[in-house]
C-alpha cells in the first residue's frame, strides 16, 4: 500500500474578491490531511475491478479499465451520475492514455482529518483536498509524471464540472503546501475551451491570468484558528451575492491593495506590516459585508472577532463566511489564554493548526 496525502487550507486574505479573474488571495496550507492509499489489486488481467472505499459511499464504487484504458463503473448510477471521484478516475485516465500511459485498476482507500468526529466539515477545502491527492495518487499508480502546476490544473479542470464558480484556490494551497498567493484564471474561459478542445489541449494552454507563488512562512506572528460548528456553503453564498457594481468594484480595489501589501510583509517577515495588511483585509471584507445588507460575518464569528479584538490581536472571517472559521493574528509572542478562554465560554472551538509544507505532504 502506497499513501498519498493533501493538506487542508485557510484563506487569510482575499476571500470573495478571488473568485474574480484577476483578484489575488492569500492562504495557508494546514497540517489536517485528506489521505489516498493506493493498493495493487490481486490480478492486473482485462476486466480486473478496482475500489473505491469512502465515508462517501455507502458501498464501495467499483470500477475497472477497459481495453483502451478507459474507466468504466459497475454501478450504472455512477456513469449517469459522476461525482468529484468518479470524475477523477475518468479525467486521470484520459490524461494518462493521452500521455501513452495505460491506466489499470486500483484499491482506493480515501481518509479524512477534515471533519470532526461525526463527519462535520471544518470548511479546510476536504473537496480540494481529495482532489488533489487522487490525481496524484493515480498519476504516480499509472506513472504518469505531473508538475505541482499540472496536478492543480488537472484538479481545477475535474472540479469546474462540479463548481463552476470556484476559484481554485484550495487546489493550489493542497498543492503547493505553505503560504500560498494565488490568481485565479479565467474559469469561464477554461469551461468553453475544455469543451470545445478537450482536457489535453487545456490542459497545455496558456492560462492567462494565473499565479501560483509559495511564500515563506513567518516566524515573526502566530495564528489561531477558531471554528465556528456552523458549516458554510461556499458555492450558495457566493450565488447569493447582490452587490451592486460600485461596491463590488470598492472591494475588490481594498482588498488586492491590502493582499498585495501583506505579501510584500509575509516576504520580509515583518510583523507590524503584517498586522497592519491584515487589518485592512479585514477592513474591506467586513465593510463588503455591511453594503451588502451582511451574510459573511455571522454573529458568532463576529463574537470571535470582538473577542480577540479585546486581546489586542487582529481576527476576520476565513473563506466565504457564514459559518465555518474565523483567524486571529497577533505578534508571535502575544499571550491569548484570555481569549480561548472566552471563546470557550461562548461555544468557539480552537483548532490546533499549523502550516503545512509540500514536502511533507509526499
Amino acid at each position: 500500500m502506497t499513501r498519498y496525502s493533501a493538506p487542508g487550507k485557510l484563506y487569510l486574505a482575499g476571500e470573495h474578491a478571488v473568485v474574480t479573474p484577476g483578484q489575488p488571495a492569500l492562504l495557508m496550507a494546514v497540517d489536517r490531511l485528506m489521505h489516498v492509499d493506493v493498493t495493487e489489486v490481486t490480478t492486473r488481467e482485462a476486466g480486473a475491478w478496482g475500489s473505491v472505499h469512502s465515508t462517501h459511499y455507502a458501498d464501495p464504487l467499483r470500477w475497472g479499465t477497459n481495453d483502451d484504458g478507459e474507466i468504466h463503473f459497475a454501478d450504472s448510477e455512477a456513469e449517469r451520475m459522476p461525482d468529484l471521484v468518479s470524475e477523477t478516475l475518468v479525467r486521470t485516465a484520459e490524461l494518462a492514455r493521452a500521455r501513452n500511459r495505460a491506466p489499470r485498476a486500483l484499491d482506493l482507500t480515501i481518509a479524512s482529518e477534515l471533519v470532526d468526529a461525526h463527519g462535520t466539515k471544518f470548511g479546510l477545502g476536504s473537496s480540494g483536498a481529495v482532489t488533489v491527492a487522487l490525481v496524484q495518487a493515480l498519476a504516480q499508480a499509472w506513472g504518469l509524471e505531473l508538475s505541482d502546476e499540472e496536478r492543480y490544473r488537472v484538479a481545477l479542470l475535474i472540479t469546474l464540472r462540479f463548481s463552476p464558480r470556484a476559484s481554485g484556490g484550495d487546489l493550489a494551497t493542497s498543492t503547493l503546501g505553505g503560504w500560498v498567493r494565488y490568481v485565479a484564471p479565467d474559469r469561464e474561459e477554461l469551461a468553453t475551451m475544455l469543451t470545445e478542445r478537450g482536457l489535453v489541449a487545456t490542459l497545455e494552454a496558456d492560462w492567462s491570468g494565473l499565479e501560483l507563488t509559495r511564500l515563506p512562512v513567518p516566524r515573526s506572528v502566530q495564528w489561531v484558528v477558531g471554528w465556528t460548528g456552523s458549516p458554510a456553503d461556499t458555492d450558495t453564498l457566493v450565488a447569493e451575492q447582490r452587490y451592486d457594481a460600485a461596491s463590488r468594484e470598492q472591494f475588490l480595489t481594498e482588498s488586492r491593495a491590502a493582499v498585495d501589501d501583506l505579501t510584500r510583509a509575509v516576504e520580509r517577515d515583518d510583523a507590524e506590516a503584517i498586522l497592519q495588511a491584515y487589518a485592512a483585509s479585514r477592513d474591506a471584507l467586513l465593510g463588503y459585508d455591511a453594503r451588502g445588507g451582511g451574510g459573511i460575518e455571522t454573529m458568532k464569528l463576529r463574537k470571535l472577532r470582538e473577542i480577540a479584538e479585546n486581546e489586542g490581536a487582529i481576527a476576520k472571517p476565513s473563506g466565504a463566511g457564514g459559518g465555518d472559521c474565523g483567524v486571529v493574528m497577533c505578534e508571535r509572542h502575544r499571550e491569548l489564554h484570555r481569549m480561548k478562554s472566552e471563546w470557550h465560554k461562548a461555544d468557539i472551538t480552537e483548532l490546533s493548526l499549523s502550516a503545512y509544507l509540500q514536502e511533507e505532504s509526499r
